[in-house]
């Protein structure tokens, strides 16, 4: 889970910008293949199949299903679909286009950034006036983090 996590992190401070996507989408998808394991091992930890029960019903040995679950097997979206159904647990899909993706996440990390800029500043005790916001969304604009 600390591999998604730091990936995700590293995709999220990245300034890339926004009309050079393709490097960026495959990060990101990479990283999204890495929590969707992560997700599921937790799920099927949750719904108490054991891992020789979901191997019995796949047809497959554990060593083999251990494998699927680390993430190092290439499943298809059929295999996909038959581990979840076979470790009781669902899965959903999500597609959007790396552009509103990156936008979306700029924006998080601008308001992640607004909010620390406000509470180091004069240590949180001066409240924040729109001239300061303009000033910071005009520099972090001017790094090419939003268009």
């Amino acid at each position: 889970m600390a591999k998604a996590a730091s990936r995700w992190r590293a995709l999220s401070s990245e300034l890339t910008p926004i009309d050079d996507l393709f490097h960026w989408s495959a990060q990101c998808n990479i990283a999204h293949n890495e929590r969707l394991f992560d997700v599921l091992v937790a799920a099927l930890d949750r719904a108490g199949v054991s891992r020789e029960e979901v191997a019995r019903r796949l047809g497959i040995d554990v060593d083999t299903l251990e494998d699927a679950l680390a993430g190092q097997t290439d499943l298809t979206l059929t295999e996909l679909r038959l581990l979840s159904s076979a470790s009781e647990v669902v899965i959903k899909f999500e597609v959007e286009a790396a552009r509103d993706e990156r936008v979306r996440m700029s924006q998080r990390a601008l308001n992640e950034v607004t909010h620390a800029f406000y509470v180091l500043r004069e240590g949180g005790k001066r409240s924040a006036s729109w001239d300061d916001t303009g000033a910071l969304v005009r520099a972090v604009h001017a790094k090419g983090v939003l268009t």
